[in-house]
C-alpha cells in the first residue's frame, strides 16, 4: 500500500510541477484536461490493492501482444497446413501420372497427315544429316475426294473408343485435323508415357487404280529402331491378320521401312497400318463410309487386345 502511495504521489508533483514551469500556457482547459488525465491514472492505481496489480496494469499491453503473436501464429500454421496439403495432393497427381506412364496397358494412337503440310525440315533419324518435311497433307480420295486425313482421324476416335471399352488407357496425338505436328513430336508422345505400342493409322495411294489391300509397316531392324524391332513385327503381324481376315481385305503383308521419321525416333513399338488405297476406286468409296470405318476400327481393337491378353 505504501507503494501505491508514492507512485500517486509522484504523478501529482509531476503534473503540478509541468502545469508551473510552463509559462506560455494560459489556457485553462489544457491545464483541466491534465488534472482530469491524473485523476484517471489515480483511478487506476487506487483499484490496485496488492503489487501484483500493479504488475498486472503494467504487464497489459505486452499480454495484448502476446494474444496478437499467438493469433497470427496460428494463422500462419493454418497456412502452412493448407500449403502442405496441397503439396500432398499434388505428389498424389504426379503419381498416379507416373503409374499412367509406366503402365503396359497405354496404347498411342496417331491419326496421319492433317489438313495443311508444313514443309520445313526435320531429321529422318536421331545424328541424321538426311531431312525430310515435318508434315504432309497426304491423300485424296480418287472417287470421293475425302481427303486421307480425315480418314485416319474417323478411325482413330473410334478405335480410341473400342480400346478403352477394353480396358486400355487411349492417348491421341492429336485430336485436330487442323494442327500441325511433326512426325518427331508425334514419336516423343508414344515416348513421353512409355507407350506399350504406338499405332499410326494411314491409308495408302499408288499410281495404279487397281492395286488393293492392306499393309502394315514396321521399324527395320538396325540403327536407332533396332531395340524395338522384334515386338513390332510380333505386333504388326498379329494387327494385320486381325484386320484383313475381320474386314474382309487382302493382306499385303507386313513391310519395313528405315526411312520413316516417325518410326527412326520411336523408343517403343510402334507400326503403321495402311488401311487400304484410296486411290482404288472401290477401296475409297469403302473408307468414306462410317461403317467401314467402324469395322475396321473394332478389327484393329480386337488384335490389340489379342496381344496384351
Amino acid at each position: 500500500m505504501k507503494r501505491v502511495k508514492v507512485v500517486l504521489l509522484s504523478i501529482l508533483v509531476l503534473l503540478t510541477f509541468s502545469a508551473c514551469k510552463n509559462k506560455n500556457i494560459d489556457n485553462k482547459n489544457e491545464i483541466v484536461s491534465k488534472k482530469v488525465e491524473a485523476n484517471a491514472a489515480m483511478k487506476a492505481l487506487e483499484k490496485a490493492k496488492t503489487n501484483e496489480d500493479i504488475e498486472k496494469l503494467e504487464t497489459d499491453s505486452k499480454e495484448k501482444e502476446k494474444i496478437q503473436e499467438a493469433k497470427e501464429g496460428k494463422q500462419l500454421e493454418k497456412e502452412n497446413k493448407n500449403e502442405q496439403s496441397k503439396e500432398i495432393k499434388e505428389d498424389k497427381t504426379l503419381d498416379k501420372a507416373s503409374k499412367v506412364k509406366n503402365s503396359k496397358n497405354v496404347i498411342v494412337l496417331d491419326p496421319g497427315h492433317a489438313s495443311r503440310g508444313d514443309s520445313n525440315k526435320e531429321p529422318v533419324s536421331p545424328n541424321s544429316s538426311v531431312k525430310k518435311a515435318r508434315q504432309t497433307s497426304g491423300a485424296d480420295g480418287v472417287v470421293t475426294k475425302t481427303p486421307e486425313y480425315k480418314v485416319n482421324m474417323d478411325v482413330a476416335v473410334k478405335l480410341k473408343k473400342y480400346l478403352e471399352q477394353k480396358g486400355f488407357t487411349v492417348i491421341m496425338t492429336k485430336t485436330d485435323n487442323n494442327k500441325t505436328m511433326s512426325n518427331i513430336e508425334r514419336a516423343k508422345v508414344g515416348n513421353n508415357v512409355n507407350a506399350a505400342l504406338v499405332i499410326r493409322i494411314h491409308a495408302d495411294s499408288s499410281e495404279s487404280k487397281s492395286t488393293n489391300g492392306a499393309s502394315m509397316l514396321i521399324p527395320s531392324n538396325g540403327g536407332s529402331t533396332k531395340a524395338i524391332y522384334n515386338q513390332s513385327r510380333v505386333y504388326g503381324e498379329k494387327l494385320i491378320s486381325t484386320l484383313t481376315r475381320e474386314v474382309g481385305m487382302k493382306n499385303r503383308g507386313v513391310i519395313e521401312r528405315k526411312d520413316l521419321t516417325g518410326f527412326n525416333w520411336s523408343t517403343v513399338p510402334v507400326v503403321l497400318v495402311e488401311m487400304g488405297f484410296l486411290s482404288n476406286p472401290e477401296e475409297d468409296k469403302k473408307l468414306s463410309t462410317d461403317s467401314y470405318k467402324d469395322k475396321i476400327a473394332k478389327s484393329l481393337a480386337n488384335g490389340v487386345s489379342e496381344i496384351f491378353k
